[in-house]
């Protein structure tokens, strides 16, 4: 659930929702595991609920930190928040700091997170993190 939370928000970061962003959310959410049979009213419920709870809550951020902890899930939640923040040809400060957001919370190097953003996307070198670098670390 958390990772199609993850989605729907970037989905919506830019509040303008077309029937093809539509579209590709639910193909999206059937991509995942054990919803590939979802009906669209079963989907249209998922997503219900999903924006209950994202909306302007941020206890739900603490739980996408703290709950959604399995790698490969964050990888996939991670490349669904990307390709529906590019999803204009632009990434906007909201869709860019969100992006940080996921990137810092699910402790993807910078590496890492533009390898996922170019995968989902096919924009190679276009996910440039707003984060600082890194402390060097002294000797």
């Amino acid at each position: 659930m958390l990772v199609v939370e993850v989605g729907l928000v970037a989905a919506l970061i830019d509040r303008k929702i077309t029937r093809e962003k539509s579209d590709a959310l639910a193909t999206a959410i059937r991509l995942l595991p054990g919803m590939r049979r979802l009906t669209d009213d079963e989907v249209n419920l998922l997503l219900a609920r999903a924006g209950r709870r994202t909306s302007g809550n941020e206890a739900w951020m603490c739980d996408v930190v703290h709950r959604l902890t399995h790698p490969g899930l964050r990888r996939v939640a991670f490349r669904m928040a990307a390709m529906f923040c590019a999803w204009d040809g632009v990434i906007e400060d909201e869709e860019q700091g969100y992006l940080d957001f996921l990137a810092r919370s699910f402790q993807l190097s910078q590496e890492e997170a533009s390898r996922l953003f170019a995968e989902a996307t096919g924009q190679q070198d276009a996910f440039v993190s707003m984060l600082p670098p890194p402390p060097e670390e002294s000797s």
